[in-house]
């Protein structure tokens, strides 16, 4: 189903990764920290659209050292 070379499934990936950690963020909610709930909230889902689009960045590098 996925083919990184072609770039077929990438987005499915991505998503996955993007869902699984807003999860992991809302999770967080009840850990201590500064801030209230709705800051450490913020401050995760920051974290992991970050993260997601690092991932988008390397995976558009890769597909194109491939097309090379």
């Amino acid at each position: 189903m996925v083919e990184n070379s072609q770039g077929e499934g990438v987005l499915f990936l991505v998503m996955n990764r993007f869902l699984a950690l807003a999860v992991f963020a809302v999770v967080l909610l009840g850990c201590r920290g500064p801030g209230g709930p709705m800051e450490r909230a913020g401050r995760g889902v920051d974290n992991a659209v970050y993260d997601v689009g690092t991932g988008i960045k390397r995976t558009g590098q890769k597909i194109q050292r491939a097309a090379e």
